[in-house]
């Protein structure tokens, strides 16, 4: 289990980290927007839990069968965002959604394939001193990642306001 630091320095757009999940956190779906359960102290997640999430898969050269493991949000209908560091030398990814258990088959369970995968453009530009900087990768899918038990993430249509806001992006990424 990864502890959050015990503190953080106050940066000039977010309030410090901890390690509390408000019980509040709530997802949207079209036209409304709903308050789930949240997983806490090892709890299982069911399929229900976060319906945005898609384990990615991803490999060098189409057709592998060994690569990369990633977590995805699925923005869109045909959209997953990840993270840069996660695409790198990427030529296909095979995405699965409501997949609660990757040990096993469950119903609702799908996969998509695509090999169209988009780094930001200034992702590894050090020109501000930091390659990690803007580590975000868009992949398109041609078929519908939203479908019975799915749901593209919430997000903001407006900047929040200073300090509102604590935003924790995390990508864990592991040879299968």
């Amino acid at each position: 289990t990864t502890q959050a630091p015990s503190s953080t320095t106050e940066g000039p757009e977010f309030e410090p980290l901890t390690n509390h999940i408000p019980s509040s956190l709530s997802t949207c779906t079209p036209g409304a927007r709903q308050t789930l359960d949240k997983i806490v102290n090892g709890d299982d997640a069911t399929q229900a839990h976060w319906p945005w999430m898609a384990r990615l898969f991803l490999k060098a050269n189409i057709g592998d069968q060994s690569g990369w493991a990633c977590g995805g949000s699925i923005i869109n209908n045909n959209w997953i965002l990840t993270a840069a560091h996660c695409c790198e030398g990427i030529s296909e990814v095979d995405a699965t959604m409501n997949d609660a258990d990757k040990t096993t088959l469950e119903t609702g369970e799908f996969t998509l394939t695509s090999t169209e995968l988009f780094n930001h453009h200034l992702y590894n530009d050090d020109t501000d001193g930091n390659l990690g900087n803007m580590d975000l990768c868009l992949i398109k899918f041609s078929g519908s990642l939203i479908q019975s038990g799915t749901a593209a993430a919430c997000l903001s249509t407006a900047m929040p306001a200073r300090k509102s806001t604590n935003l924790l992006l995390s990508f864990i990424c592991f040879r299968r």
